[in-house]
């Protein structure tokens, strides 16, 4: 899991406010993974951060289902969109689509996890 939140008056261009790479366990779809990242994202900006946050993700498939734009028909994914919904509530935090090519801190975040998951078990770190 990578997660880069940025600062609330940060912009297009501002610093991150918080990041971190984590491998997470588990045998989960990519959505499943998306969403799971993302409420673990908004538990910490609800524990943590003193503003709302914006959580920039390049699933596109997150944001629209949590806006209501697309259907969320998996039985799996529903109760984890209403979750990652009600911590949005809460938290008054921002969910931005970007692109994967133009999310840069993201691609440096989730290499960071995958070597240090290879290097928990033993593989070799890049």
């Amino acid at each position: 899991m990578s997660i880069p939140i940025r600062a609330p008056d940060a912009g297009d261009d501002g610093a991150v406010a918080y990041s971190r790479a984590q491998w997470i366990g588990g045998h989960y779809t990519a959505p499943e993974m998306s969403y799971r990242t993302l409420i673990a994202v908004l538990r910490w900006a609800r524990d943590h951060a003193r503003e709302p946050v914006t959580v920039c993700t390049d699933q596109e498939i997150l944001t629209r289902q949590i806006a209501g734009e697309w259907g969320c028909r998996s039985e799996r994914l529903r109760p984890l969109r209403d979750a990652a919904r009600a911590l949005l509530d809460e938290t008054g935090a921002h969910l931005r689509y970007v692109p994967a090519r133009e999310n840069h801190q993201a691609r440096i975040l989730c290499r960071l996890a995958a070597n240090q998951a290879r290097g928990e078990r033993g593989g070799r770190v890049a």
